[in-house]
């Protein structure tokens, strides 16, 4: 008896070294830069929030996401394929290093940001000075349901 209970729990504890869980398998874990961003992004809300929220998008390369964060109005200005051109074409890596708001002249539903990247160019962007653009309004659009959504961009000086 004391050897077939002691037969029992060494297989058992072979058994359980030799399978693999399905938590050690398959899974990929999200390395610590991925968790930054996904932190920041999480941690920034409002206005601010979207424009982290879009360069995360670009970086990750889900253009639908970044675009869907467009105003309709700028989205009636550049097409979806063209969007995608612009970023995949001209951009290796980019991640936002600061924001600061602009004073506040417009109104409650306006916002303006100048935002500094850092940015690995494939090939120079194709507005402007051939940088990606660093200043960004956004508006809170009545039909957005409260969501702020990117309405414009320029070159920075």
């Amino acid at each position: 008896m004391k050897r077939s209970l002691l037969t029992t729990t060494t297989l058992l504890l072979i058994a359980s070294f030799a399978v693999a869980l399905p938590s050690q398998t398959a899974i990929a874990q999200p390395s610590t830069k991925q968790l930054q961003q996904q932190t920041a992004s999480n941690t920034r809300s409002g206005a601010v929030g979207v424009l982290y929220r879009y360069f995360n998008a670009i970086a990750a390369g889900d253009y639908q996401v970044a675009y869907d964060l467009l105003t309709p109005q700028y989205q009636a200005a550049v097409p979806y394929q063209e969007f995608v051109r612009m970023y995949q074409e001209y951009i290796a890596s980019i991640r936002i290093r600061s924001v600061e708001a602009l004073p506040n002249v417009s109104g409650g539903d306006r916002r303006e940001y100048r935002l500094q990247f850092n940015v690995s160019y494939i090939k120079p962007f194709p507005l402007g000075n051939g940088r990606v653009p660093e200043l960004f309004v956004l508006t809170n659009p009545a039909d957005s349901e409260g969501e702020w959504l990117i309405d414009g961009m320029a070159p920075g000086q």
